[in-house]
């Protein structure tokens, strides 16, 4: 029996409550006809709805297309992405507390479809430990409404590592070249004498390989000043002098490496949700010295010590 459907039929197959993963990176092997498609029955019947979609990098270009099609009100419940820059609606949609919404590590999904092809329960690595992603801070969440903690602490041979669970997927949704009668999925392979890096580069819209500007033809390049790069060159000319050396990038010691770990972790926890309060609540100003006298308490004074010890080791040295 031939796998080849048309959109309606294979749009019946994602139903009300699917965990959905997809494919593409920005809108490079992104399906967006199927997005779109998927848009327009849900504006039109409701459905599917309260979906769980998973992806690695923000499947969009920013102008409307990939999942900024499923940012509706009650269409996507819960979201697991590496990387949400080119979806504005749906940025806007999780900022609105419309679904569930986490930030894994961009590698960490691909790792996740490949446990779920694989047939294994989750993804265990140390990417993303002592991070935002660490459930002991942040978990991932982006937004209010999501409270629940995906990621869990493991130790396993006496470390700890991240445990990211496989989600448990109904549907995949592919972009490819050519679909055949028995459902398998290829891409347009590279002319003959060329791999695909190379051909990828040559071909793709957004860099057709180096270039090199000169300084007479960059002479003739004017800006707008009001908009863009010409807006941005103006804004960093007006700050430039209330911007700060930036902190360099200094080797630590190995004991000052694990008490920069025990510290941060208490410390960035505190910070996150006293800013967080302060935002929905205010009171910086009655609050700001007991935050301080609690950030001492924490060891912060000891963090900027380790700080400045790295920093004179760095600057001696060159």
């Amino acid at each position: 029996m031939s796998k080849i459907v048309s959109m309606d039929t294979a749009l019946d197959l994602i139903r009300d409550g699917a965990v959905v993963g997809t494919s593409g990176f920005m809108i490079a092997g992104t399906p967006e006809s199927v997005f779109r498609a998927m848009g327009e029955r849900y504006a039109q019947t409701g459905h599917p709805r309260d979906l769980t979609c998973v992806f690695c990098a923000s499947q969009g270009n920013a102008e409307g297309q990939g999942y900024d099609h499923l940012a509706q009100d009650g269409m996507i419940a819960k979201i697991i992405g590496g990387h949400f820059g080119l979806t504005p609606k749906l940025g806007k949609y999780m900022a609105e507390n419309k679904c569930q919404a986490y930030n894994y590590p961009l590698g960490v999904v691909a790792g996740i479809f490949r446990a779920a092809i694989q047939q294994r329960p989750g993804e265990l690595t140390k990417v993303g430990l002592k991070t935002f992603v660490d459930p002991r801070l942040e978990g991932g969440k982006i937004n209010a409404v999501t409270t629940e903690d995906l990621v869990k602490v493991v130790e396993f041979e006496g470390e700890e590592w991240l445990w990211y669970p496989t989600p448990k997927f109904d549907v995949a949704i592919i972009r490819g070249t050519t679909g055949d009668e028995d459902g398998n999925i290829t891409f347009l392979d590279p002319p003959e004498g060329k791999n695909g890096d190379q051909w990828y580069w040559e071909i793709t819209p957004r860099d057709y390989g180096p270039k090199y500007v000169t300084p007479e033809f960059e002479a003739k390049i004017t800006l707008p000043a009001d908009s863009g790069d010409g807006a941005k060159l103006k804004e960093d000319e007006m700050m430039k002098e209330f911007v700060a050396k930036p902190y360099p990038v200094v080797n630590y010691t190995a004991e000052q490496s694990e008490e920069i770990s025990s510290l941060t972790v208490d410390i960035y926890k505190y910070v996150n949700e006293t800013w967080a309060s302060w935002i929905v609540n205010g009171g910086i100003d009655e609050q700001w010295d007991a935050y301080v006298d609690q950030l001492n308490q924490m060891g912060l004074e000891r963090l900027m010590e380790i700080y400045q010890e790295a920093l004179d080791v760095y600057n001696n040295a060159g």
